[in-house]
């Protein structure tokens, strides 16, 4: 049996563990619950899977197996654009706001 790289586990439990918060922030938000733990931890988690996607496509080896490198680049696209989708937002309320003055 071949050893998985510990970037592996780290991706694949970030990212589930990021798509599962969905769901709880809805629910937090009907309830009318604190969402912050969520999106604050959801963030950090979307975070680490985009680094750990990076480190383990970039120390994937030739004979690895195809469809882990295949999550890999799914998790490290999703990721990405999920942290591009939340830089585009700050940016866009910091110029709204200073657009106010």
């Amino acid at each position: 049996m071949k050893k998985t790289r510990p970037s592996w586990w780290l991706m694949l439990g970030t990212g589930l563990y990021a798509v599962l918060c969905v769901p709880l922030i809805l629910l937090a938000e009907r309830h009318g619950w604190s969402e912050g733990p969520f999106h604050g931890t959801q963030l950090l988690a979307t975070l680490v899977c985009f680094l750990s996607s990076i480190d383990f496509i970039r120390g994937d080896k030739p004979k690895s197996v195809r469809w882990q490198r295949a999550v890999a680049i799914v998790a490290l696209t999703l990721s990405g654009l999920l942290l591009a989708l939340l830089a585009f937002a700050l940016m866009v309320v910091s110029v709204g706001l200073n657009s106010l003055d």
